[in-house]
């Protein structure tokens, strides 16, 4: 339950007062009038899970899921979810043991509040800014028959340990499809809408390997060295299979930010950075505008962490954590926005490169790539003895750098900084300089008593 009043007061008395009907003037939201905002969900749901061992070598998992929630549509109750999973522990050799395991399960993802309701703005009149009088205007039309998104994944993989857990590698594959996906419908534009309700004619698929390797090269005495590996690879990544009886979706449809957003098709994944080629598409059946050129990813496609952990002369402990990712792309909307009103891409948006597609070396001016390696820890740690700390169980002194180290192909800024996610699906956001993460140094004291 959201219940929000937003409002802001001028001209009040003096400091103490709090009281909004005291204000000369009383200010709130995008049109200078008080916002008031008011959303009620409900949601009940139920768990249940059974699981069975066999001679403790099988295991086998079986359950389902069942919600119910207020914004599914009016002839929509209770969604039941089913989920079920298997383990088999396997051991080749003395030194080898590991098991095999796989997992099927569906879930549902509600639609947002409102979204099967006809609903109405309140603001400012348009004709009559200076009166500031009240206009009901339509906002959405709401679908009543609007169902829950319904994704089916399932997973396979291994898990293997050596040399009495002193090494272990873990393998996975996914593979996840979503239908009756949430996405608005096309509508036309004498509705005096750009957007129509939103409606259950989307597919995605997802799929990508998982692994992670762990290893002590050595341990012995006062010294030992714990090395880790992860890598997630996205082989598809909301991958568009359906858009219902139409195989591109316009950006007007679904919202857009000027430039960089061409819509929805399929065949392209919700999270790719593309744009309006110069020529027309002659592949697509009843389609009759541009060509799309496919820039990549506009998040990264392989991505995970190495860490090691040493611990020396009996007390000390040095750990430090490296992140990675690659395989990602950002437009730097600043610099284009600056060409644009430079002239350098026409005399306005509606007579240059939007009806003409991109300039040539648009890429290498206005794309970059997001790949990156980062040291986000790095710390060092002393066991205190009992001679200096007495008083306490266990004493540690320690010091840490977080941030120290970066290395990126983007040189305005930090690249995990960027926004490449928004509302708007498929387009990515840029800015002028985007503050890198602070180096951070810290110091410190644990007392365990």
């Amino acid at each position: 339950m959201i219940d929000r009043l937003r409002l802001r007061g001028q001209g009040l008395p003096n400091f103490d007062v709090t009281d909004f009907d005291l204000a000369s003037t009383i200010l709130g939201g995008d049109q200078g009038l008080p916002t008031d905002l008011s959303s009620k969900v409900a949601q009940v749901g139920g768990f249940l899970q059974e699981q069975i061992g066999i001679d403790d070598r099988l295991f086998l998992t079986a359950g389902f899921r069942a919600d119910g929630n207020s914004t599914f549509g009016d002839d929509y109750g209770v969604q039941f979810y089913p989920k079920l999973g298997a383990s088999l522990v396997f051991q080749p050799a003395t030194w080898w043991n590991g098991k095999f395991r796989s997992a099927w399960g569906r879930s549902g993802k509600a639609p947002p509040p409102f979204a099967k309701d006809l609903v109405f703005a309140l603001t400012r009149g348009v004709n009559v800014p200076n009166l500031g009088l009240p206009l009901e205007t339509l906002f959405d039309l709401g679908n009543p028959d609007l169902r829950p998104e319904l994704a089916s994944e399932w997973e396979i993989g291994t898990e293997n340990y050596f040399l009495e857990n002193r090494a272990s590698i873990e393998l996975n594959y996914f593979r996840q499809t979503t239908r009756d996906a949430h996405i608005r419908a096309p509508i036309p534009l004498s509705t005096g809408l750009l957007a129509g309700p939103l409606t259950n004619i989307g597919a995605l698929r997802s799929s990508g390997i998982e692994a992670a390797i762990r290893t002590t090269p050595f341990e012995g005495g006062s010294t030992s060295l714990d090395i880790g590996f992860t890598l997630t690879h996205l082989i598809e990544n909301g991958l568009i299979t359906k858009l219902g009886n139409d195989p591109i979706l316009t950006r007007f449809n679904q919202g857009f930010e000027l430039g960089t957003f061409e819509g929805l098709r399929e065949g392209f994944s919700v999270r790719d950075l593309y744009f309006s080629s110069i020529f027309p598409d002659t592949l697509t059946p009843g389609y009759s505008g541009r060509a799309f050129e496919l820039v990549g990813s506009r998040v990264p496609t392989t991505f995970g962490g190495v860490n090691f952990n040493l611990r020396f002369l009996e007390r000390a402990r040095l750990y430090a954590n490296f992140s990675y990712s690659t395989g990602g792309f950002g437009f730097d909307q600043t610099r284009f926005n600056t060409d644009l009103q430079l002239g350098y891409l026409g005399l306005s948006p509606n007579t240059g490169y939007a009806t003409t597609g991109l300039p040539p070396g648009f890429q290498d001016r206005y794309i970059f790539s997001t790949d990156q390696l980062r040291l986000e820890i790095l710390r060092l740690a002393y066991q205190l003895p009992k001679s200096i700390a007495s008083f306490a169980r266990e004493a540690e002194v320690w010091v840490e750098g977080d941030n120290i180290f970066s290395r990126d192909r983007y040189d305005r800024g930090d690249v995990e900084a960027v926004p490449v996610e928004s509302s708007s699906v498929g387009f990515t956001g840029g800015r002028a300089i985007v503050a890198p993460r602070a180096e951070m140094y810290k110091i410190g004291l644990r007392l365990t008593f």
